[in-house]
């Protein structure tokens, strides 16, 4: 959360700030650092809400698999 937040308040102190546009490892169309910013910003809170929501989805799983009984764990851990 911390360095989503310093993406955001990079993005807004360096909006005006022009820099170089680069294509395909040559200038182009100049454009800001904020814009820069803002485009790593989106980027983590994505990947932060998927990572979250990852997490949900695996917090639980089947450990016995198709050989042995696993007879000596507790029913309650595969629950």
């Amino acid at each position: 959360d911390g360095m989503i937040e310093v993406l955001r308040n990079q993005g807004l102190a360096h909006r005006s700030t022009v820099m170089v546009g680069r294509t395909h490892g040559i200038h182009a169309e100049p454009y800001t650092l904020g814009l820069k910013f803002a485009g790593w910003y989106c980027e983590a809170r994505r990947n932060r809400e998927r990572l979250l929501a990852a997490r949900e989805e695996i917090r639980y799983g089947k450990i016995s698999g198709a050989v042995g009984t696993y007879a000596h764990l507790d029913p309650e851990i595969e629950a």
